[in-house]
């Protein structure tokens, strides 16, 4: 029975280097997502939370104001908004603003936090002063393309 010397058989040194490959860059991905998770869940990573909500509240305006020009009405002839709620009180104010707002109205979206709020085709300025509320951490018009409900 012979053996073979891995320093001359050029398949087995390589098949060796092959395996070793993969499986360091694997624990190096699982160290790098781990020390990520810590940083998230020990609360030293809320910077990186409030950039990615920044970011997507900056590629959200952008893109609603590319579809500003045309409005979207329900079957009763309103606009509808998609509310992303903020607070914990945040139902409570949006229905002392509706009492407030005749022809305005508010249903439940599939998406957790998000509301969708109808007003009247023809009253000027809806977002600005849905953005004013309190209850209100982002509007947007409702369109198939953001908002599934």
């Amino acid at each position: 029975m012979s053996t073979i010397n891995p320093e001359f058989d050029s398949d087995a040194s390589q098949h060796a280097s092959a395996v070793r490959k993969p499986a360091v860059r694997t624990w190096a991905w699982a160290l790098v997502l781990f020390a990520a998770g810590l940083s998230i869940t020990s609360g030293h990573a809320a910077l990186l939370g409030h950039g990615a909500f920044y970011l997507f509240k900056q590629m959200a305006r952008a893109q609603y104001q590319l579809h500003q020009a045309s409005q979207n009405l329900n079957a009763d002839g309103h606009a509808e908004y998609a509310v992303l709620m903020h607070g914990i009180d945040a139902n409570l104010a949006l229905r002392e603003f509706l009492a407030g707002e005749a022809g305005w109205g508010a249903r439940a979206s599939s998406l957790p936090g998000w509301t969708i709020v109808t007003a009247p085709a023809d009253t000027p300025r809806v977002v600005p002063k849905l953005r004013q509320q309190p209850f209100a951490r982002a509007v947007l018009r409702n369109r198939g393309v953001w908002i599934c409900h």
